[in-house]
Parts: structure tokens; sequence; C-alpha cells
């Protein structure tokens, strides 16, 4: 009964029938049951080997705002208030300020600075990476640069700090990823994030 329950949710999903906001509850059951019936069935509506930002599109939907508060302040494999800040609590200024961002963006592009977060750095907030003369590396949000230095915020530990380096003393300047590419890996993190 359970599995011919399962199939017939699944083929839903699959037409498109079903209400969006079970589409993460239903993979995440589906995929503990052992049944090939099932197994075919998700490969054909969550197939293993989809692309991270197709694979998370079952978090756009549902999800609670009061649990994504509790993820940005308090889980610390998110890191998110490590560089962005929420309702003036928070990071630094190497990432933008996140208030109001659901009634300024959609939620597929928050979806997508989520689970794809170097695909679109916002405005001001790009990153650099420098070497020095001596080898000696930094990398940071470029906050001024002048004649004569280069002022980057650097991150280090929960602390943000100005580093302010001459630019005698430089060798290279790079364009430097913000984030590790997939800055959360579990859909329910990434649903809950989402809504607005």
């Amino acid at each position: 009964a359970r599995e011919s329950m399962l199939l017939e949710l699944l083929q839903r999903l699959a037409d498109g029938t079903l209400d969006p906001t079970v589409h993460l509850e239903l993979l995440t059951v589906a995929q503990t049951v052992q049944s090939s019936n099932i197994a075919t069935s998700l490969a054909s509506v969550a197939p293993a080997d989809a692309e991270p930002l197709q694979a998370a599109q079952p978090a756009l939907y549902g999800g609670d705002i009061g649990n994504g508060r509790k993820i940005f302040f308090d889980k610390t494999e998110t890191q998110c208030l490590r560089c962005h800040s929420l309702d003036g609590k928070g990071g630094s200024q190497v990432g933008p300020e996140l208030t109001g961002l659901g009634s300024r963006v959609d939620r597929k592009h928050i979806l997508e600075a989520i689970v794809k977060p170097n695909a679109a750095i916002a405005e001001g907030f790009e990153n650099v990476s420098i070497t020095l003369d001596t080898g000696e590396f930094y990398t940071g949000r470029l906050m001024e640069e002048s004649e004569s230095t280069l002022t980057l915020e650097v991150q280090q530990e929960a602390d943000p700090f100005a580093e302010e380096i001459p630019h005698s003393d430089v060798d290279t300047v790079a364009e430097s990823a913000a984030h590790g590419d997939g800055a959360f890996a579990a859909p329910n993190l990434v649903r809950m994030t989402v809504d607005k």
C-alpha cells in the first residue's frame, strides 16, 4: 500500500499535478524506500546526476521563515552571518544585508544564491585575492583603493578587519570566489532559507 501510494504521488509530481509545497517531503520519503519501482520513478523525477540548482528545485516552496532565521543565526555549518547581516544583526560588510531580500528578488534568485553563491555576486561585494611580492596572500572585499594603497575587508574567524596594503607590495590582484560552491547541501536547510 505504501509503495503504490508513493508511486502515485511520484507520478503526480512528474505530471506537474502535485502541490509543490510537498515535493521535498515526497522525495525525501521515497529515497528511504527499498523498491526498484520507486527507484525507477525517482530517477525520472529527481535524477541522481542532476545539476545542483536543478536538484534543489523542490526546496523552492514550503519552508518556514522562523526556521530560516534560526539557520541563518545558529547553524555553524552554514555560516551565513559570518558575512551577511539580517535586521542589522550579524556579520560584517563582506556580504550584503539580507533584510527584505524576499521583497526585492524572487524565490528562484534566492535559491540560486544559496546553491550557486558565486553565480551572481551583488555589486560592491566582489572579492579579490592579492598576492604580495613576498608571497603572502590576502582574500577579501575591496573596500577602497587610493593611489598608494588597497584596503581589503578580510574575514578572520568571526571578526572582519581592514587590511591596508601598499600598491608597491602587490604582485598580483585577481577576482576571487566569495563562497565555496554549494554552500548548502541539505535541501531542507535550503528550503527554510528560501521562504520569504
